[in-house]
């Protein structure tokens, strides 16, 4: 119905050269429900997909600050045992125990092997959450991009 009405006001403005002024306006008005209704179609869409995106890119900041806090305790530790390996190698300074000097070793070893465990853990795990971005990203793009095409066809 409004269509119609909208069509009739426009013949009008036509016909009569007098109310051609409130033409261009009219046109212009219509465009821009046009475009409104267009971005609500797909508003919703695009609200979730930029969420996502943000979640995800939380996401990957977190993992990197575990990693870090993870990585700076394993190297604190490593550190704390090889300046007890440093006192075990001077007698002088503490008595000489062979068992002790093997088991802080042997901690170390552990330790480095926790440190490389984390950086393949953290590998895949950015590898995982930047393939659900990627995917998330091409997903908006595609949203935007339909709401671009839609509006220059609806419009154009």
């Amino acid at each position: 119905m409004q269509l119609t009405e909208e069509f009739n006001y426009i013949t009008n403005s036509i016909v009569n050269p007098d109310k051609n002024q409130n033409l261009e306006k009219t046109v212009l008005d219509a465009e821009n429900e046009d475009e409104e209704f267009i971005d609500k179609i797909f508003s919703d869409e695009k609200k979730i997909l930029k969420a996502t995106v943000r979640e995800i890119l939380n996401d990957i900041n977190m993992r990197q600050e575990i990693s870090k806090r993870i990585f700076l305790r394993t190297d604190i530790d490593i550190g704390n045992c090889h300046i007890k390996l440093d006192l075990c190698k001077r007698p002088y300074l503490v008595e000489k125990d062979p068992k002790l000097t093997a088991q802080l070793e042997s901690k170390v070893l552990e330790l480095e092997q926790e440190k490389r465990k984390e950086q393949v853990e953290f590998w895949k795990d950015i590898m995982f959450l930047k393939k659900y971005l990627m995917s998330a990203l091409q997903d908006y793009w595609l949203a935007f991009r339909r709401t671009q095409i839609l509006q220059n066809d609806v419009l154009g």
